[in-house]
This record gives C-alpha cells, structure tokens and sequence, in this order.
C-alpha cells in the first residue's frame, strides 16, 4: 500500500508538475496546433506568473479505490534568470487525511516541505524552469502528443480541443517519473485516454486549461485503473507580479533528489 501511495503521489506531480454556455464558432483560418503552439511559446516566454490548479485522482484496484485531491496556488517571479522565484502553496486530501505541501525555489535551490519533513536539492533555474513550464503545460512539446485538434471561437476566447495519444504518452509519463528521481516501478500502462480543452484569451495567452485522463495500468503486478481531473486558471497572464514573500529558509536539509521518492 505505501509504495502503491507513493506512487500515486508521483504521478499526481506529473500530471499537474501537464464553461460557459455562449454559442461557439468554428475557426478555419489558423491551424489549431499552431494556436496552440504560439500560446504555450507566449506563456513559456512570461517572467512573471500566478495560476491556481485543482487536480482530482482516483486509483481503482478490483473494488477498492483511493481518492486524492490536490489544490495548489502557484506564483513564479524573474523565470528564466539567477533572480528567478517559484512558489507552490499545496493543499491535499488523501485517505481522509489533510495534507499542506510546500514547494519554493530561490537562489538554485528547489525546497519540498511535506509530511513534516524539510528538504533542499541544488537546482539550475534552467532546469527549474523547464519543470514549471511542464507541469503548468506552457509548453509547446504537448503538441507531440495532440490528436484530433479543434479550435473554435467563444467571445473574444479561442477555445482550443484536442485529445492526446495515449502510446505517446507512455513514453511522457515514464520520462517525467524518471525526471522525478522516483525509484517506483512506474508499470506498464494498457490504455491512455485524455482530453484538453485550453482557453486562449484574446492577447494570445492561456487563461485556463482543463485536462482528463484516463490511464489502465499494471503495478507492481497488480492491474489497477487512475482517473485523474484537472483544472488550471491563469491569473492575468502577461502582468507583473508583486515580489514573492517565500519562508524561512531555516531547517532545510540538503538531499538527493530520489530520496523523495
């Protein structure tokens, strides 16, 4: 059960560290995968950014399953420089209990506060960076994984739809799980089926995206199935932000990344 809770707290970081009623219009003049791409490259190339994320899982094994929610605000000042400052305020229900996370990065040093524990590793803004813009899907990459794209009009809102190729995203979610330093089997997976409708405001930023999943897997020999929702909003995207008030930097011990996991 504890590697199977790990697990899922894994994946759950993969994934998240990827309505209204008005009458919507098809566009033709623009390739929707193009739309995509200029947005995601937009977001990507921000300095400053504030978003809030709420993901819901499930893991179903034969006839037990376990729920996890996560909600998470998430600000990030100076991306892409020596200055750059990350911060993820987490809240979590699993199995009943409620858990706060935290997650800062300032000063090439990525900080994990959770289950009590304090933790630091050594990290390039660079690198810090590219995981931000991953887990925030601002980034252009997912375009490897679209098929069935759509795009269409709704007011002065381009919504773009599409659904991602589940073979393609084996490989993804293996590569972000190795990324991690988990050392969790990550299994085999039988079927992926997901869907992405991302909100596209008039200055060509993301406004928001909401993403299902639906993943069958094996685990450690056991065949289990992971629904998984999330939504993401983007807090006036292009804006500047307000200068970050992270914690104490007190008490933090320096680790190995897979130690996490």
């Amino acid at each position: 059960m504890k590697k199977r809770i790990v697990f899922l707290l894994s994946l759950s970081m993969v994934l998240s560290l990827m309505g209204c009623s008005k009458s919507k219009e098809a566009t033709k003049s623009v390739d929707p995968a193009i739309m995509y791409e200029e947005a995601a490259k937009k977001m990507a190339d921000l300095k400053d950014m504030a978003a809030t994320a709420n993901l819901k899982m499930a893991m179903i094994q034969g006839e037990e399953t376990m729920d996890m929610s996560m909600d998470m605000d998430i600000k990030m000042t100076g991306a892409g420089t020596e200055d750059m400052k990350y911060l993820a305020d987490t809240k979590m229900t699993m199995l009943g209990i409620d858990l706060d996370m935290k997650m800062f990065y300032t000063d090439g040093y990525y900080y994990v506060e959770t289950f009590g524990q304090k933790m630091k590793y050594a990290m390039d803004y660079s690198d810090m960076l590219e995981k931000v813009n991953e887990s925030t899907m601002q980034t252009s990459d997912l375009s490897k994984y679209m098929k069935d794209i759509v795009a269409t009009k709704e007011g002065d809102n381009t919504i773009v739809t599409f659904k991602l190729d589940g073979e393609k995203m084996t490989e993804y979610i293996k590569n972000m799980l190795a990324d991690l330093g988990t050392n969790i089997d990550s299994g085999s997976y039988s079927g992926i089926e997901g869907n992405v409708e991302t909100t596209i405001n008039k200055d060509g930023y993301f406004s928001a995206v909401k993403m299902s999943l639906v993943l069958d897997m094996d685990v450690e020999g056991q065949a289990m199935k992971m629904n998984m929702d999330m939504d993401m909003v983007y807090r006036n995207p292009g804006k500047s932000l307000e200068a970050i008030e992270l914690p104490d930097l007190e008490g933090y011990t320096e680790i190995d990344p897979s130690e996490i996991y």
